[in-house]
């Protein structure tokens, strides 16, 4: 009798334990299976309009705005150009997925207002998150190539070609830049405005050929008003091209005046980068 009771309680322990086993699996199962819900649900519905400028973008809005504006008024040489590429593609290769590229260019004394590029980075599959696994990494890479990166590499071309204004409007292009392009409310990766520039500003109501210029006078000055704008936080990272012959005015005074000019345009405080482009 003795045996016989430890015999059932034994068996009744085991049963036990396989109730328990039973139930971790499915508890597991279970919450896998409401991950992958949620992980479908929170897919987003894509923008595949290639004449949107929200192109490979999610529908309900890129993650991060990212804007480039190449001042084409006076002609970059060879080596600038090289440079200026590499440049830009390591800034392509630091994108967010689901962030927004777009590509503006100043030249031919007029500003240019339709971007030739904007693009979301649509991902390269090294991070399959939101993305269907099921197609792979090989079908996401060569959307990634197709649909982003060779676009991207043809757009760069403008860089080569020879163009000359007789003035430069980078305020007002920095003006229709942060309009068009930055959102009112802030997205997950927020803003950031690269120019590629000799940032020497040229036009009849403020021109920094004439070096008695100070951004005290420029803020009290009914140009200021005209051109003002908020970059809403954005990040800046001017790649400065030399002006050949006009170098003496690419110094100190140049730098400070525009240092000033992004703060009190609501740039991200402290978070002003600027690189001479080489050549």
């Amino acid at each position: 009798m003795v045996r016989g009771s430890y015999t059932k309680i034994k068996k009744k322990k085991e049963d036990r334990k396989g109730w328990i086993i039973i139930i971790g699996v499915a508890i597991f199962f279970i919450a896998g299976a409401i991950v992958f819900i949620n992980l479908q649900k929170n897919k987003p519905d894509f923008d595949l309009d290639p004449q949107s400028k929200f192109y490979l973008c999610p529908k309900d809005s890129p993650y991060g705005y990212n804007a480039i504006l190449i001042d084409k008024t006076d002609p970059f040489n060879e080596t600038q150009v090289m440079d200026i590429k590499r440049k830009i593609l390591q800034e392509r290769d630091r994108l967010d997925k689901y962030s927004l590229l777009t590509i503006f260019v100043i030249g031919h004394e007029e500003i240019k207002i339709e971007p030739i590029f904007s693009i979301c980075n649509p991902g390269d599959g090294e991070d399959l998150e939101n993305l269907d696994e099921k197609l792979g990494k090989e079908y996401y890479q060569a959307q990634y190539e197709q649909l982003f990166e060779t676009p991207l590499d043809d757009a760069l071309n403008v860089l080569s070609t020879i163009e000359k204004a007789n003035t430069s409007p980078i305020m007002e292009m920095i003006q229709h830049v942060s309009v068009s392009t930055f959102p009112l409310e802030k997205s997950l990766y927020g803003n950031r405005l690269i120019i590629i520039s000799d940032m020497i500003q040229n036009v009849s109501s403020f021109s920094m050929y004439d070096t008695s210029y100070s951004f005290d006078n420029f803020k009290g000055s009914s140009y200021y008003k005209k051109i003002n704008t908020n970059l809403r936080d954005a990040s800046i990272y001017i790649l400065k091209s030399r002006q050949p012959g006009f170098e003496n005015l690419q110094g100190e005074t140049l730098l400070k005046f525009w240092q000033k000019y992004f703060k009190d345009m609501g740039s991200r405080t402290g978070n002003i980068t600027i690189d001479p482009v080489e050549g």
